[in-house]
């Protein structure tokens, strides 16, 4: 039979010792299979992943957690999904895999996996948190990441950085009514905040649209208390001085991100602050223009002219 065995056959073998509680011999199969050149489908890779936990090989599960995701079958198909989860829940007494599955993409699987890590009666950790509150504002579920938040407070756990910066996170993405409120009173009650935490609330101000005075104040907060910003954090500036059209205030965030080496990230930011308030000026100088209002349109002309900004052929039509 050796000469004509294909896919199905080498998934049947492995599922028949799976079945019969071979956990190793079904391992053993599968890698042969893959030694003969044959690319598990989605029952190989559900039957061999229930083999790791048989075999408590969860080292192998592991390894096989990354091809799932390389092969697509994660997120279409089901087996797949809750195997993986059965291994991580029952066999690994790891809560960390709940932040894999969030940062990969897969948010309710995330969840699925702590909620049966609960029920298993294991205790989950901030990096465990910090998956299943990433998995919340990917899901845009707030309802959920709200009732985990309590849940924190009631089992009396430190609010660490990890978690308290994907509640931010989560609060600033996911507040129906745009509030930044409760991102804010999460970030109030941290301690000892670091350039993470920081950068997380600044940027929930600017991605509100309603903050972008807030985010500055902080900004000049975060450096008082002589907390280096990194790339994240100037470019979170830089974007809502282009929001407030703040010149100043970009030009000094560009030249601190180049001192501190980010050039070429500082550049691409300042170029859209550049961009963006030449286009401002460019269309209150049209607007003047067609209003006949001629000598406030040369003006303003003369203004982009003395702040360094050159007049494009657009502001040149409008005159």
């Amino acid at each position: 039979m050796g000469s004509e065995r294909n896919l199905v056959s080498w998934s049947a073998m492995v599922s028949c010792f799976v079945n019969n509680d071979m956990g190793y011999e079904a391992i053993s199969t599968f890698l042969h299979m893959l030694e003969h050149g044959f690319y598990p489908n989605e029952y190989c890779f559900s039957s061999v992943i229930r083999a790791c936990l048989n075999a408590r090989n969860i080292g192998i599960g592991k390894i096989l957690f990354g091809s799932v995701i390389k092969s697509g079958y994660l997120g279409s198909d089901v087996r797949v999904g809750c195997s993986l989860i059965d291994m991580f829940a029952k066999g690994s007494g790891d809560l960390g895999e709940a932040y894999m599955f969030a940062q990969m993409g897969f948010p309710r699987e995330a969840i699925d996996l702590y909620v049966d890590m609960l029920l298993s009666g294991l205790m989950p950790d901030q990096f465990a948190l910090s998956g299943v509150i990433l998995a919340c504002t990917k899901l845009e579920s707030l309802s959920l990441g709200q009732q985990l938040h309590s849940w924190v407070i009631q089992s009396g756990l430190a609010l660490g950085h990890c978690v308290g910066c994907c509640l931010v996170d989560m609060y600033s993405k996911c507040a129906a009514d745009g509030s930044i409120n409760d991102a804010r009173k999460v970030f109030n009650r941290m301690l000892n905040n670091n350039v993470v935490s920081w950068t997380a609330i600044i940027n929930g101000y600017v991605q509100s649209g309603k903050g972008d005075e807030e985010a500055i104040k902080l900004f000049v907060e975060m450096m008082s208390g002589l907390v280096l910003p990194n790339h994240f954090t100037f470019s979170s500036i830089l974007k809502t001085s282009a929001n407030l059209l703040d010149l100043r205030t970009g030009e000094q965030a560009h030249s601190l991100a180049v001192k501190s080496g980010q050039v070429e990230d500082a550049h691409k930011s300042f170029d859209v602050l550049y961009e963006k308030i030449l286009v401002s000026y460019n269309t209150v100088v049209d607007a003047y223009a067609k209003h006949s209002d001629a000598e406030e349109a040369f003006g303003l002309f003369h203004e982009i002219q003395d702040t360094g900004f050159g007049a494009g052929a657009f502001t040149f039509s409008s005159l």
